[in-house]
């Protein structure tokens, strides 16, 4: 599968395990003006990378290590306090999780690492999931 057609299916995957949630291939908009005023929550996936290609030249060009963020933000109310930030960061972490253990097929998707906010951007809740499909 292309490394396009791969994001693409994050995409419909996670946009079916959160309904509510606005999921997008553009970074930009994570734009705190444009959605994120309603508290409604956005995730961008985007391409991160290919640390690894197959060896040998006869298997496939997609035959490789994929790196994938996923990037996830949710205003919340300005009263919000930092454990209710950090509950939301953790809702949406548990919502990548299940991305990862959803299953693709014959493809492994690893959820490698994750990073919250630290409470640090308030009353922004974010969350940078680190993942990795790796065909090889």
């Amino acid at each position: 599968m292309s490394a396009k057609n791969r994001l693409n299916l994050i995409v419909t995957r996670l946009a079916e395990i959160d309904p509510d949630a606005r999921v997008t291939r553009s970074v930009r908009e994570l734009d705190h003006d444009k959605h994120t005023q309603n508290g409604s929550r956005i995730y961008a996936v985007v391409s991160a990378g290919f640390p690894k290609f197959a060896a040998n030249i006869p298997r496939p060009a997609e035959d490789a290590q994929h790196e994938i963020i996923i990037l996830a933000q949710q205003r919340c109310l300005d009263t919000s306090t930092g454990e209710e930030i950090e509950d939301v960061e953790l809702e949406m972490l548990d919502k990548v999780k299940a991305l990862a253990q959803d299953g693709f097929d014959d493809m492994c998707l690893l959820l490698k690492s994750a990073k919250g906010s630290v409470q640090q951007d308030h009353p922004y809740a974010m969350q940078a999931c680190f993942l990795m499909f790796d065909d090889l």
